[in-house]
C-alpha cells in the first residue's frame, strides 16, 4: 500500500543542529545539506504510487529516501556495501536522504532498496514507463520555473542512474540496442527490415527473474 513519507516534516528536539552543535552552520554548506533541500524535499513520491497495491496492506518504505539514496549513491559511485556503511555512520549522507539524526535509525534496508529497484524495472517492462525519467522531467520543469530560467529545451537525463538500476547481460544489451535502432529508424527503413526486427520488438510480458535473472 502506497503511503507518503512525512516524517522529515516533523522537527525533533534532537535534530542535526543539536547533534552538530557549533558545526551546524558550516554543515549548511555541504552538498548533502543542499541535496536534502533541493532533491529530497522536492521529490514527488506520488509518481511511484503505481508500484504498490491499492488494497490495505503493509505500507511502503519511504520512497523519497530510497530514490534519494540511489541518486546519492550514483553521485559518489559507491557500491551497495559502501552505501549501507554511509547510511549508518555518515552524517552528510543521512541528512541527504532524510534519515533522522539518530544513528542506527535507517529508513530502509539494502534488501528493501533492491526490491524497490526490481519494482521499477518490472513496471517499465509491463507499462513502458520509466518512472525515474518521469521524476527527472518533472523536477527539471519545476526547477526551471522556480529559477526563472529561459530555455526552449531542457532534458532531465536519468540514463546513468537507470543503467545502474538495470544490470544488462550481453544478450539483453544486444536486444536493447536493436530495439533502440528500430525506434530511431525511418518508416521506410523499418519496413525494409521488418522481418529482422520482428523478434526483438514484439510485445511480450515476461517475468522479471526470467528477463534479468536473480540478483542480490
Amino acid at each position: 500500500m502506497f503511503r507518503k513519507n512525512e516524517k522529515h516534516r516533523q522537527v525533533g528536539l534532537f535534530g542535526y543542529d543539536y547533534l552538530l552543535g557549533t558545526s551546524y552552520s558550516a554543515f549548511k554548506n555541504t552538498p548533502g545539506y543542499h541535496f536534502h533541500h533541493i532533491i529530497f524535499r522536492q521529490l514527488n513520491e506520488a509518481i511511484f504510487a503505481p508500484l504498490y497495491s491499492n488494497k490495505k496492506s503493509a505500507p511502503n518504505s519511504p520512497i523519497n529516501s530510497m530514490v534519494s539514496a540511489l541518486l546519492w549513491q550514483q553521485l559518489h559511485n559507491w557500491t551497495f556495501e559502501e552505501l549501507e556503511r554511509h547510511l549508518q555512520f555518515d552524517v552528510e549522507t543521512r541528512m541527504a536522504i532524510g534519515a533522522s539524526a539518530t544513528f542506527g535509525d535507517v529508513p530502509f534496508s539494502i534488501r528493501t532498496l533492491h526490491l524497490f529497484k526490481n519494482r521499477l524495472v518490472e513496471y517499465e517492462i509491463a507499462d513502458k514507463t520509466n518512472l525515474i525519467a518521469k521524476l527527472f522531467d518533472q523536477m527539471t520543469t519545476e526547477q526551471i520555473k522556480s529559477l526563472n530560467l529561459k530555455t526552449n529545451i531542457q532534458r532531465g537525463d536519468s540514463v546513468q542512474l537507470q543503467s545502474n538500476i538495470r544490470k544488462y547481460t550481453r544478450l539483453e544489451l544486444l536486444v536493447e540496442v536493436l530495439k533502440r535502432l528500430h525506434k530511431s529508424s525511418s518508416d521506410p527503413e523499418r519496413q525494409l527490415h521488418e522481418a529482422l526486427f520482428a523478434p526483438y520488438i514484439k510485445e511480450v510480458r515476461m517475468d522479471l527473474c526470467t528477463v534479468f535473472g536473480a540478483r542480490n
